[in-house]
């Protein structure tokens, strides 16, 4: 089961999702994130790094 503080988590509250300019079009991939211990941190799964604005 997943926990409640999962269900609550928006693009705006993720670390380098709230700086993208693609975070409201972005399909969700935050099932796999960098670190495991921090359920805000970047998705695993993404290619965008909005500091740079480069896709890897």
């Amino acid at each position: 089961m997943i926990p409640p503080e999962y269900w609550r988590i928006k693009k705006d509250m993720i670390d380098v999702c709230k700086i993208c300019e693609f975070r409201y079009i972005c399909p969700d991939c935050r099932v796999f994130i960098t670190d495991d211990t921090d359920i805000l941190s970047k998705p695993k799964k993404c290619n965008y790094d909005p500091i740079t604005a480069v896709w890897n």
